[in-house]
């Protein structure tokens, strides 16, 4: 049984141990062996759309250097941090992590309506920048083609979307759309809508626990990179630190208010003017990764008042 990793000296204790109960992790995946302080490897959940590729460059800039490992299993987690074990962080898309997590993982979650209207630009463009034909010209075309798709009986089945779907590149192809599959995307990726995350549970916020070490959320990108630096560094670098009257400044935030567009044209999803019916079939999708974002949301917050007490800082945010 492999504990959460200890700190060393005059450390405080890390996001997942500050004052919170340690996981067995016969709960998680018994295939990884685990090293030793902060020598320790990470496996990033790379949910699509959701800040991931930006957390990538803020990692890999401040120091913490990434593997970028789209297409491979989640089982070979331990072979990747064996051939590459300078690389910190190995990112990933998730294939097989639903059934085998790692026993140290990251993860950041996206607001649902918002991730929705961000896979759909994301999808269009990418599709328009392929030369492709036949993707739906707008957003309500394409979310009334998926509610019709569920409606057909798959909503009863949502392994049925996913069966026959292929990692590739920076993208989950759907066989008819040849992209993202926004229903209750989140969900399906970390596992948290299957019987078993949630049985005997009042809420998901049990199970993200026990699956993830640090769980980010984009909406606050500036906090969540800190929460990951200080799980892997056992301490809270100065670029992190905005602790009134702190004299520390680093050109290194400015990194954080950067965003990385796969070669795109930029898209805002916060901007999009939702209709009515639009943002009603969208809640229809996302009914799962709703529940999920709310306590994703909590979790995160409360990882953020631990470390803020362990360490006796104000960690930097949004807007700081």
């Amino acid at each position: 049984t492999m504990q959460p990793h200890s700190t060393t000296g005059n450390n405080p204790p890390t996001s997942k141990s500050a004052g919170a109960q340690s996981v067995s992790n016969n709960e998680r995946s018994q295939h990884f062996k685990p090293l030793e302080n902060n020598d320790q490897h990470y496996y990033y959940l790379h949910i699509p759309k959701a800040g991931g590729t930006t957390m990538q460059h803020v990692l890999h800039y401040n120091g913490v250097k990434v593997l970028r490992a789209d297409l491979e299993s989640v089982e070979i987690f331990g072979e990747l941090t064996g051939t590459h074990p300078d690389r910190r962080v190995i990112m990933s898309k998730g294939n097989g992590f639903r059934e085998n997590p790692p026993p140290h993982s990251f993860v950041m979650f996206r607001e649902p309506v918002s991730h929705v209207i961000s896979q759909y630009m994301h999808c269009r463009d990418w599709q328009r920048y392929r030369g492709r034909a036949g993707f739906p010209n707008t957003l309500l075309e394409w979310l009334e083609g998926w509610n019709n798709r569920l409606l057909l009986g798959q909503r009863k089945d949502p392994a049925r979307l996913y069966k026959n779907t292929t990692l590739h590149s920076e993208r989950m192809h759907d066989p008819k759309y040849k992209c993202f599959i926004p229903f209750n995307l989140q969900s399906w990726l970390t596992g948290a809508d299957a019987d078993t995350a949630t049985k005997n549970r009042n809420t998901t916020k049990d199970f993200l626990y026990k699956r993830f070490d640090v769980v980010g959320v984009m909406s606050d990108m500036k906090k969540s990179a800190c929460l990951f630096f200080v799980e892997i560094l056992l301490r809270v670098p100065p670029f992190c630190d905005c602790t009134p009257k702190s004299t520390t400044i680093s050109a290194h935030r400015a990194l954080l208010n950067r965003a990385a567009w796969h070669g795109i044209d930029q898209h805002h999803a916060g901007s999009y003017n939702l209709t009515r019916k639009e943002r009603a079939l969208i809640l229809k999708l996302t009914k799962q990764d709703r529940r999920l974002y709310h306590d994703a949301t909590k979790l995160f917050q409360d990882q953020v008042a631990m470390v803020e007490e362990a360490y006796k800082v104000k960690l930097c945010g949004t807007g700081t």
